[in-house]
């Protein structure tokens, strides 16, 4: 009987043995949180444990990120981590509030969410041409909105303009509802904004689109360009989103739950409830997702600087 009690407290013991929180660190109804969810469901399905997703908002994704950073490195707290809360944001504080590479384990890459360019219901632009053509003949007479200084629909546009040689004038709202019905209202002219939140928009005819920043087109609108086959090179804007832990999991820990997320990512139907918000399901692995996130870190580093913007 003494001899089999090591067993018994080694499987009492074992991981996971009990409810894992999976922080959103954004508000109800976004892309990130909708893929949360569905990876939560199927991640409490592989487990046989609960995954909770839990919201927990605030400066721009950063403050889930911290509760992430800082929990125990047990496997019980992990988050959605992606290209604005961990390579964008930390970059306009100063001091930053974690290092995305050191403070995180990279567990695996669910989505590649694009934006879509999108015009007013009262503007005369039907392409993407019409408004870089009418944007290079009238500096500054454009202006364009986004959820934020800073923001990922902020810097794409930012990106945008640089490489179609453009400028236009930047008007900043609280959130992604508030940019959306100014555009719809015609207080700005155009914006990037992303696919989950503006294509019943578009398909209601509230708006309209002009073209698509991924990789390739949407399923969801598959008469809509992507900038690059309107004629815009090296022009591909994707929001990286993932699942990420805090740095320094056990071994053990860090190959269940990457081994579980893989199974998750794998599921067809997974694959299919993430692609209906308008994101792109690549077969990446979590050395690829890190190899990503530090992409984009580098990418974004260099347009803020560009563009003169503070940060950390």
């Amino acid at each position: 009987m003494l001899g089999a009690l090591p067993g018994l407290v080694k499987a009492e013991t074992a991981y996971p043995s009990r409810a894992i929180e999976l922080v959103v660190p954004y508000t109800a109804g976004g892309t990130s949180d909708l893929i949360g969810r569905i990876i939560a469901k199927g991640l409490s399905e592989r487990l046989k444990v609960p995954v909770v997703a839990m919201n927990r908002a605030g400066a721009a994704g950063t403050l889930g990120m911290k509760v992430v950073a800082n929990s125990p490195a047990d496997g019980y707290m992990i988050g959605i981590g992606g290209s604005t809360n961990l390579g964008i944001a930390p970059l306009l504080m100063s001091p930053p509030p974690y290092d995305a590479v050191r403070d995180f384990s990279p567990l695996v890459m669910a989505a590649r969410a694009p934006f879509i360019l999108v015009a007013s219901p009262q503007s005369k632009f039907r392409s993407l041409e019409e408004l870089v053509a009418f944007g290079k003949a009238n500096p500054g007479k454009l202006n364009y909105g986004s959820s934020g200084v800073g923001s990922s629909h902020h810097l794409a546009t930012v990106l945008f303009a640089r490489t179609t040689g453009f400028q236009a004038t930047h008007i900043p709202f609280k959130g992604g509802a508030e940019n959306v019905s100014q555009l719809m209202a015609g207080t700005v002219d155009f914006m990037f904004e992303s696919s989950s939140s503006i294509l019943p928009q578009i398909k209601a005819d509230k708006v309209r689109a002009l073209a698509v920043s991924g990789a390739e087109r949407l399923p969801e609108l598959p008469d809509v360009r992507t900038a690059t086959e309107a004629g815009v090179k090296d022009f591909v804007v994707e929001s990286t989103i993932g699942v990420v832990g805090p740095a320094k999991l056990p071994a053990e820990t860090l190959k269940t739950l990457s081994s579980a997320l893989r199974e998750v990512m794998s599921d067809p139907v997974v694959r299919d409830a993430i692609a209906k918000t308008g994101s792109g399901v690549p077969p990446l692995g979590n050395d690829e997702f890190a190899d990503r996130l530090k992409a984009d870190a580098q990418r974004w580093r260099k347009v803020i600087a560009d563009a003169g913007m503070t940060g950390g």
